[in-house]
């Protein structure tokens, strides 16, 4: 009995120490195994951060060279940024003629120019091979189409198709209509459906795949900056115009 006694209290002795000693081989294992998962996450982490460093560097060198090249382009006149490009449209863009802001190779405009009568400036834009083409149409589509944008649209696919089958590699840039004052709202109510016409412009653009260029930003409007006839706005604004589509297209 004394024996069988000793015996218990030896396994319950012997029981505890067995589990210490367990505990301790899974903990020094579990210390391993976690020294080595933190090494090679280190390692991994080291390699990523010097690959995100790299990157940000990258990034901001060509940031920075964009930024240089986009001041040099920006203090070159407009005739050598508009080298390669045509710009068609109506009195608004024959202004730039008018301010000799740009040479009569570039600019094939004039008044009352629409998007239905201007297939003599078209033909002599494709002769002409550009690399970019600037359409600037609207002012006189919204008397004559009646404020019907969707008329207007059809009309100006019909345009831009055309060009793209003759210029497949010429990239088009489509300008919205440019905002008048109430003077030039007031000659007829069809001119107050501008903005209609110029979101209609803008899906129009999204479906063709071209560029939309938004000119409201420019010119709102207000203040003494429209001639008398509220549509045609002042020479200050042409200048803003120009290095607007300049800086949109990238030249």
């Amino acid at each position: 009995m004394r024996k069988f006694v000793r015996y218990l209290f030896f396994i319950a002795l012997c029981f505890p120490l067995s589990l210490f000693f367990i505990h301790q081989h899974i903990e020094t294992k579990s210390d391993e195994d976690l020294k080595n998962g933190l090494s090679k996450l280190h390692a991994v982490s080291h390699k990523d951060l010097n690959d995100v460093t790299s990157h940000v560097q990258k990034v901001g060198k060509q940031i920075e060279e964009k930024k240089r090249q986009s001041a040099i382009k920006s203090n070159l006149p407009m005739s050598s940024r508009f080298k390669n490009t045509v710009i068609l449209g109506d009195s608004l863009s024959e202004a730039f003629l008018d301010y000799r802001l740009l040479p009569q190779n570039i600019v094939l405009a004039s008044r009352g120019k629409r998007t239905d009568n201007c297939d003599t400036e078209i033909q002599s834009a494709i002769s002409l091979s550009p690399d970019k083409v600037f359409l600037s149409f609207g002012m006189n589509d919204l008397l004559y189409c009646r404020g019907n944008a969707q008329r207007f649209i059809n009309q100006y696919k019909k345009l831009v198709t055309t060009i793209q089958k003759q210029l497949p590699d010429t990239k088009i840039y489509i300008n919205s209509i440019i905002p008048m004052n109430e003077n030039g709202y007031a000659t007829d109510n069809n001119m107050r459906k501008d903005k209609a016409f110029n979101t209609a412009l803008k899906s129009m653009c999204k479906e063709m795949h071209i560029t939309y260029i938004s000119n409201d930003s420019l010119i709102d409007g207000s203040g003494d900056r429209y001639e008398r006839d509220g549509i045609h706005p002042k020479y200050a604004f042409y200048p803003l115009w120009l290095s607007h589509m300049a800086e949109t297209a990238g030249i």
